[in-house]
């Protein structure tokens, strides 16, 4: 028998809903006064087996395409690739690497956010410095440029001095050749 139809043979997880336990505790879909009938099984029979089954083929087809295509995500999700060095289902494993994985993901960016953070910090420091240094900048170009002009005004005052100085002497000079006359 393929390996299709193993899990239609094989019990039910104990777990799962008492219905699929047993398919006669089904409720009836038709009113009591109708002997139950649905399309493909006969609930009559107590333990219905599967030879007993009057299915068409295209069921079989389409729900071995779908087991083919459950077994392909299964593989997807939890079997190894050849490539990595294994076989087999190893989902727990899997996850609990996720899970890992996700931590230090999660370390790893509040680590960069910390850093970017600090960076954040030496950036505005880094922009007043900046700002500080061209301010000092501008005032040392106002201190070259006030010192010129001051001391262009010391030596217009030092003109003025020498312009009055020789005023002064020529009233002098002429207060004393007056006196003389």
């Amino acid at each position: 028998m393929p390996t299709v139809f193993e899990n239609l043979l094989s019990p039910p997880h104990p777990r799962l809903n008492p219905y699929l336990k047993n398919p006669n505790l089904f409720p009836p879909i038709t009113p009591p006064s109708q002997p139950p009938h649905l399309g493909f099984r006969c609930f009559t029979i107590p333990d219905p087996k599967f030879s007993q089954f009057q299915l068409p083929p295209s069921i079989f087809q389409s729900l071995s395409q779908s087991l083919q295509s459950r077994k392909r995500q299964w593989r997807r999700i939890c079997v190894e690739t050849d490539k990595a060095g294994g076989k087999g289902v190893n989902l727990v494993g899997r996850i609990e690497k996720l899970e890992e994985d996700l931590k230090s993901s999660v370390t790893i960016i509040r680590v960069l956010s910390r850093q970017l953070e600090k960076l954040g910090v030496r950036f505005r420091a880094a922009a007043f410095a900046q700002k500080n240094s061209e301010t000092t900048r501008a005032l040392a170009a106002q201190e070259d440029i006030l010192e010129k002009e001051l001391k262009e005004i010391q030596n217009v005052l030092l003109a003025m001095q020498e312009q009055q100085q020789k005023q002064l002497e020529l009233i002098l000079a002429i207060a004393k050749s007056g006196k003389l006359f």
